[in-house]
Order: structure tokens, then sequence, then C-alpha cells
């Protein structure tokens, strides 16, 4: 409305300086008529005893049609300059009042277009209740881990994968690191007689094969590891030996809080109803849950189960993560 007002007030400003201008151009266009009146009709012949008052008012006209036209030669510049001048900063102000208003009118609108926009709701932030930690050992296989893979994928969760040596499955190592899982160290080939019966340079040694095949053919440094079998399961001092060296070569070993039992020997139900039923049964009031499972071939089973444990997870409040993110003061 501002605006309106002062495009208002220069426009009569505009106004009256031209007409103020016409006004004086008329005045002096009638003084120009006026004095050539005179002059002509003093030129006209008359009675000779009247030719002295005739010249004098020749003169006279004569002079004042010097001074008239004296008068206008100095006035035209002069009004010429005001005029333009004034002319020129009208339309710089009305340039300048017409980009304000067009400003004013743009600002008016996007506000208008923000007011009638409706914000999106914020996506609501989930409240997880724990994490669950899903880990497969012995593969990778072709037979089960391409499946589990595939799952993980289209359920958008990660899992950690404890290695050992395998041929012909090089595809199935990238991918486990491309899509973003952790591969630990399983060592090179599970072999229990050289881990824990031999010395401690003997296990040094087969924990590095497989670490340095890994990192060299793949790009990909382990820090996770897991005694097989389980550290449980053998002595302790011998353990707490290993431990040491692990920790010397950048390592911390986990076990499990829930054995699914997929490994069990032949004779035991591993029907995949049979392992959702193990695991499910395991978790209690747990904050943190690492679930041992198995890839290696044979364990189609452990594929089957798998969708009906995620979604219990998930409905129970449980996100997933990789080994490496586990708080070891837990």
């Amino acid at each position: 409305m501002e605006n309106l007002k002062g495009q208002e007030k220069v426009n009569r400003r505009h106004k009256n300086n031209r007409n103020f201008v016409l006004a004086i151009v008329a005045v002096l266009m009638f003084a120009v008529l006026l004095a050539v009146s005179i002059y002509f009709a003093a030129s006209l012949p008359g009675e000779t005893d009247e030719s002295n008052e005739q010249n004098q008012l020749h003169e006279q006209t004569k002079d004042s049609e010097n001074q008239i036209f004296s008068a206008i030669n100095r006035a035209i510049p002069t009004l010429r300059t005001f005029s333009l001048n004034e002319i020129s900063k009208i339309e710089e102000q009305n340039r300048k009042l017409q980009e304000e208003a067009k400003k004013q009118e743009e600002l008016l609108k996007a506000l208008g277009e923000a007011e009638d926009e409706e914000p999106e709701p914020d996506e609501p932030e989930i409240e997880y209740t724990g994490v669950v930690y899903l880990t497969f050992d012995d593969g990778p296989s072709r037979a089960v881990t391409t499946g589990i893979l595939d799952l993980l994928a289209e359920e958008g969760i990660l899992a950690t994968f404890f290695v050992i040596n395998r041929v012909d499955v090089e595809d199935l190592y990238e991918r486990i690191i491309a899509e973003g899982h952790e591969m630990a160290n399983h060592s090179f080939n599970h072999n229990y007689n050289r881990l824990y019966s031999r010395g401690i340079e003997a296990f040094k040694e087969d924990i590095l094969r497989l670490h340095n095949y890994i990192l060299e053919d793949y790009g990909y440094e382990m820090t996770t590891f897991r005694f097989p079998g389980g550290s449980k399961s053998w002595n302790q001092n011998r353990i707490a030996e290993r431990r040491e060296v692990l920790s010397e070569l950048g390592y911390i070993d986990f076990d499990w809080h829930i054995d699914s039992k997929d490994a069990a020997p032949a004779g035991v139900d591993t029907s995949a109803a049979t392992l959702t039923r193990n695991v499910l049964s395991g978790i209690g009031d747990r904050e943190h849950v690492i679930v041992l499972m198995h890839d290696y071939r044979y364990r189609q089973s452990t594929l089957e189960a798998l969708p009906a444990i995620i979604e219990h997870f998930r409905e129970l409040g449980y996100r997933f993560d990789v080994m490496k993110n586990y708080p070891v003061d837990d």
C-alpha cells in the first residue's frame, strides 16, 4: 500500500512539473506574438506628421523585441535542462518504486504459497528396546550364503559373517564387503588341532593366514574373531594365551548369547520351525543379543528360519547391527 501511495505522489509531481513547463512556454510564445504584432503595426505607412512618433515607437518596439528574444534564448536552455532533469529524476524514482513494488508482490506471493503448503510431518523417531547381532559361521557357501545375503538386502539389515577359507566363492567374499556387512575372522581352515593343541605360534600363523588373504585379495581388514567351537569349549588357560595374541593383532573375540543349534549332529531336529523356537526362546530381557547361526552348505533350514527370526526381533523393538559396533563393556 505504501508503494502505491508513493507512486501516486510521484505521478502528481510529474504532472505538475509538466504543466508548469507548458505554462512558461505558452507565456513566452504569447510575448513573441505580441512583439511581432507591435513590430508590424509600427511598420505600416501613416501620415507624415506622425513619422517621428512612429520611428520612436518602432525603436522602442525593436528594443522590446530584442529584450524578449534575449529572454527567450536565455530561458529555453534553462527550461530544457530543468525539464529533462526533473523528468529523469521522476522516471528514476518511478522505476525504483516499480521494482520495490514488484519485490513486495513476489514476497507476498511466496509467503502465500508457503502458507498454502502443508508441512510434511516429521518421521516418528523409533525407540528401540535393544540390538540384535545376527552372526553366521563357517561360510561362505553358494548354497546358503547367497540366499542369506538376498534376504538381508531385502530387509535392509546388516549381519556379521565369521568366514574361513573357502574355494570358488570369491564373489561372495566381495559381496559381503560390498553390501556393508562385517567380515570376521574364524581361522583359516577351522582345524581344532592346529588352533588349540599345538603351540601359540601355530595359532597365530593360522589367524594371520586368513587375515592377510582377505586383506591382500579384497582390501578388507578384519578386526573381529570367534574361536571355532566357542571359547568356552577349550582349556581356558590356552584361550587366555590366544586372546593375548589376538589383542596384539588388533582383534577382539566374541562368542554368542543364543545358539540356534543349526549345527547339531545328525539325528537332532534342525527344521526351520525348531531353529526359530531355539532363537526366540533365548532372548529374555537382553538389550544386546548375539545370535549364532551357520551358512555353510547343508544349512538350508537356517535360511528358511531367518525371515521369522528377523520379524520377531522387529516386533520386540530390536534393531540390527554388526559385531564391530558391539559395546565391549556390556
